[in-house]
């Protein structure tokens, strides 16, 4: 499953208002602050694994985009998919 991948991205991202973010996965707004997360990384091409995310494996930092929110729908999807998804706490640590 890449990032920005859901068929209805870009028609959803467009809906999205001025104080929303859309989910990485399907382009729904999510309000800050967000419940969860995933880091994108190699310039939007795949999601980070939690080592990646921990920091115990260094990610190229040019193709880094950084977190991005994901809406509870999109959460299990992704983790199902394998997909490392954290929590606000976490990502504030």
């Amino acid at each position: 499953m890449e990032p920005f991948s859901a068929p209805s991205y870009r028609h959803n991202r467009q809906r999205c208002k001025g104080n929303e973010m859309p989910c990485a996965h399907c382009g729904k707004g999510c309000v800050k602050p967000w419940k969860l997360a995933v880091r994108v990384v190699e310039g939007g091409a795949r999601y980070a694994t939690k080592d990646e995310v921990e920091g115990r494996v260094a990610v190229d930092e040019g193709g880094d985009m950084g977190c991005w929110p994901v809406g509870g729908g999109c959460a299990v999807k992704l983790e199902n998919a394998g997909v490392y998804v954290f929590t606000q706490e976490e990502t504030s640590q």
